[in-house]
């Protein structure tokens, strides 16, 4: 199906000549992905992107009035990915266009229709499609990058669905270097988008080998000076007499601090709250498991922030604590820690060390690495990823002090508490001119981590281990793209970032297999067209109309609307949620909310 010519480039009439070098393994999952709906799984730097651009070119060529859309979940990769078709595909330019949600309502509609490839952001198609504004009948191919997202309420799992209800002639390729370690999970992804086969390869499969760069992983270990273990065997001691207290109502089975995950504690603050929903008066039991679980949920944060970040970011939050507890209708868990004799000799301890300017010995070697390799490579690039933006504002303050490091903080675009995001043509500018070399070293937060290619870059720090599969595959993945690689996790001894490490290492290898076995089982999965929508019941769609505030898009309810056949109206309402009649108007509450309204 794509031919392949003496000079070695795919040869296809949608596609520009000499564009795209010919490889083996593309051009057969190519031929695998026009069968039927594919996820293809594949390392970072191997083409996922050339191959939904040539997939893209099929589908045109097949389906001459028809669209393709890809969508990516942040507005750089849209971006990226945008810059990407525009050099393969043999169209105009202008036929060609990046979606995002800073694109106006209306100029969105006429770029759907003048255009024959669009990429979007995910939350921006989901929008278009509940407001009736985008119609997905013309889409022959659908492209959904990062395709592991496609679980739970992420907007994937509507466009999916309303996707495979519109087009004529649908087809959908899913993209991922890591889809998870859980089966669950994956075969929920593989639900969710219709999937119907996986091409997958890996690092060691034979037809990619040659175009696979080495990665040196390796990892270097830091020890908390004697003051910090000191915070950290209070911290450690005020979490355990909170789980002690969840475990002696029957919720948690120890209270080793090591055995109770922050995910743990999560799952059980969602059920004590179902519980307290079922009664009118709910016992008083259940507000003491609910008050034990939001002080260990809070002291877990800190423990977390000492351990991986360092003092100063312990010492902002209990500022932040101290501020919420100044406010009306404050949690009860944040004025109880704050008069704990035990937290009150940690707050003093902080602040004898904030006198005495320590830092947590993790910046010395992040300093440290970076300089050794810029001595050996003055062009190198370096990517550094933090979980949290103060650490990557305080790195950035750090390296600023060193010659020959010239580095930049990369974040997202929402603004928290007095820490404003970067808008996309701040990022656009900063992303850009870290390849040409005006900044050496990004320290960024997880918004770098999702598909960025940065060709340059030849050395990745992960500041903080993370305990996810799918995250320590996508930070290997910025490095080692046309060149040889190297990654360098920091670990702080006796700390979560021990266990963080190992997770991840350990679910990557359960990843592998797991796809295997899917792969052997998966089945063509059967669309279920009985259930009954309104259209049933109503002479015209367009006789069923509801007003819904504009905040609301996102919430299922508007989904589930949309599904049925109602024509939603987006509009800043005055009042309510939404507005189903000239004497009717919702307001939806949470219970917590409801309850609140009328003591």
């Amino acid at each position: 199906m794509i031919r392949k010519p003496q000079q070695n480039f795919v040869v296809q009439p949608l596609i520009k000549t000499n564009a795209v070098e010919y490889r083996k393994y593309q051009a057969e999952i190519v031929e695998k992905c026009l069968e039927r709906n594919t996820l293809v799984i594949l390392p970072t730097g191997l083409g996922k992107t050339i191959i939904a651009a040539i997939v893209a070119a099929h589908r045109l060529l097949k389906y001459p009035d028809s669209k393709c859309i890809m969508l990516a979940p942040t507005k750089p990769l849209v971006n990226q990915h945008c810059e990407i078709f525009r050099a393969v595909l043999n169209l105009p330019s202008h036929e060609i266009n990046a979606i995002t949600g800073t694109v106006r309502p209306q100029s969105r509609v006429n770029i759907l229709k003048s255009s024959k490839v669009i990429l979007m952001t995910p939350q921006t198609l989901e929008n278009d499609l509940i407001t009736s504004r985008c119609d997905l009948k013309p889409v022959s191919l659908l492209i959904f990058d990062e395709a592991h997202r496609a679980v739970g309420n992420y907007p994937y799992v509507y466009i999916a669905k309303e996707y495979i209800k519109q087009a004529e002639h649908p087809l959908i390729l899913g993209l991922t270097a890591s889809p998870g370690s859980e089966k669950e999970k994956i075969e929920e992804v593989c639900r969710n988008l219709y999937i119907s086969q996986i091409e997958t390869r890996t690092e060691y499969s034979p037809d990619v080998r040659q175009y696979i760069h080495p990665i040196y992983m390796e990892w270097k270990t830091v020890k908390l000076p004697s003051d910090f273990l000191k915070i950290k065997t209070l911290l450690e001691t005020l979490l355990k007499e909170r789980l002690k207290i969840l475990k002696e109502y029957g919720y948690l089975e120890s209270s080793d601090i090591k055995k109770v995950s922050r995910k743990n504690l999560l799952e059980l603050r969602a059920k004590i709250q179902s519980e307290i929903a079922e009664y009118l008066r709910p016992p008083s039991s259940l507000f003491s498991v609910s008050l034990a679980i939001a002080e260990a949920l809070k002291l877990s944060h800190m423990l977390e922030l000492l351990e991986t970040q360092g003092i100063a970011p312990v010492a902002e939050y209990l500022t932040k604590m101290k501020k919420e507890a100044e406010r009306p209708g404050h949690q009860k868990a944040t004025e109880t820690l704050l008069n704990d004799d035990k937290l009150l000799e940690v707050e003093k301890l902080i602040q004898k060390l904030m006198k005495e300017n320590y830092e947590h010995p993790k910046i010395k070697e992040t300093i440290k690495i970076i300089s050794r390799h810029l001595q050996s490579n003055e062009k190198a690039r370096i990517i550094v990823f933090t979980k949290f933006r103060n650490t990557a504002k305080k790195l950035v303050e750090e390296l600023r002090q060193i010659d020959g490091i010239r580095p930049a903080r990369f974040v997202g675009q929402a603004s928290k508490d007095v820490d404003m995001g970067l808008t996309q043509k701040e990022q656009l500018r900063i992303l850009g001119e870290f390849k040409e070399g005006i900044y050496n070293v990004l320290v960024a937060t997880s918004v770098a981590e999702e598909g960025l290619d940065i060709a340059e870059c030849d050395l990745v720090i992960c500041y903080d281990a993370v305990p996810s599969a799918i995250r320590q595959i996508q930070r290997r993945g910025r490095t080692g793209r046309k060149r040889p690689g190297r990654m360098v996790v920091l670990i702080a001894e006796k700390t979560r970032d021990e266990a963080y490490f190992w997770s991840a290492k350990r679910k990557e290898k359960v990843m592998k297999q797991t796809i295997k076995e899917i792969s052997t089982k998966l089945h063509v999965t059967s669309i279920n067209t009985t259930s009954k929508s309104l259209d049933t019941f109503i002479k015209s769609r367009e006789e069923l109309k509801v007003y819904v505030d504009n905040r609301e898009l996102r919430s299922q309810t508007a989904k589930y609307l949309a599904e049925l056949g109602v024509k939603l109206i987006p509009e800043q309402l005055p009042i309510a949620d939404y507005i189903v009649s000239d004497r009717v108007a919702i307001e939806r509450k949470t219970t917590e909310d409801f309850l609140q309204s009328i003591i």
